[in-house]
């Protein structure tokens, strides 16, 4: 999955966007940090499945996308609220990643060499980048994929001047799935995260830096977005 890194740059490449394309501000601060704080909030549990609305049928994928649709079944009437945009902001951007940009960046093949997406019947994981193969296991370490978000961190808080900081914690509108409280225990573990040079971000071994931050730029705008809130009006998004 994305990191927590990647889904405030997502989320500060989005507000700029809301800025740039209405010409004036169009949040108030309190606002835009609520949907900060949003966007934070799924990745916040240790059981991801039912807080990023993931289909049961496909738990033994080795990618599972969030199902948009449920969520805004289920609240959708609250997306009013910047938090709860947030958090829906978060799975769109999950959504657009695995869906999209992931299979850029790997593929899977089973014992036969036949590409595959059950967990269980995986043996390689080939990095398109340098076409080195390696077991899941290894892909999805830090010595690869994780990794390779590690490097990543300070070059994109710099990058994107991202902030760390919430002045209060927003009150859950009534999303069942986290516990809004959570946020005092993110924001101190995202501070220790910018302890690698920025120059590391120059030493990625999946993915290609400049490839990736056009991919979100594209997906994070405010417009493109936009298209996946049927029926919810400009006024509130």
């Amino acid at each position: 999955m994305p990191g927590y890194i990647l889904h405030l740059t997502a989320a500060e490449i989005f507000l700029r966007s809301l800025e740039k394309r209405s010409g004036k501000s169009a949040w108030t601060e309190q606002e835009k940090a609520d949907f900060r704080a949003g966007n934070l909030m799924p990745d916040t549990v240790k059981e991801k499945s039912r807080s990023h609305f993931r289909s049961r049928e496909t738990d033994g994928d080795i990618v599972q996308y969030p199902i948009l649709p449920e969520f805004l079944k289920k609240y959708g009437r609250l997306l009013g609220d910047k938090s709860c945009l947030g958090y829906y902001f978060h799975l769109y951007i999950d959504y657009r990643f695995f869906s999209e940009f992931l299979e850029d960046i790997v593929r899977f093949y089973d014992a036969e060499g036949h590409e595959e997406k059950k967990k269980e019947r995986i043996c390689t994981a080939r990095i398109l980048k340098s076409n080195l193969c390696v077991t899941p296991r290894e892909f999805f370490s830090e010595s690869y994929y994780y990794g390779d978000y590690t490097k990543m961190n300070t070059w994109l808080a710099n990058r994107y001047s991202l902030s760390f900081e919430f002045t209060r914690i927003p009150e859950n509108p009534g999303i069942e799935e986290v516990d809004y409280s959570d946020i005092r225990r993110i924001c101190a573990e995202l501070k220790t995260y910018m302890q690698v040079p920025e120059e590391q971000a120059e030493n990625l071994r999946v993915f290609d830096l400049k490839k990736l931050t056009e991919f979100m730029e594209r997906a994070a705008d405010c417009e493109e977005f936009k298209r996946y809130l049927p029926g919810i009006s400009e006024n509130d998004s």
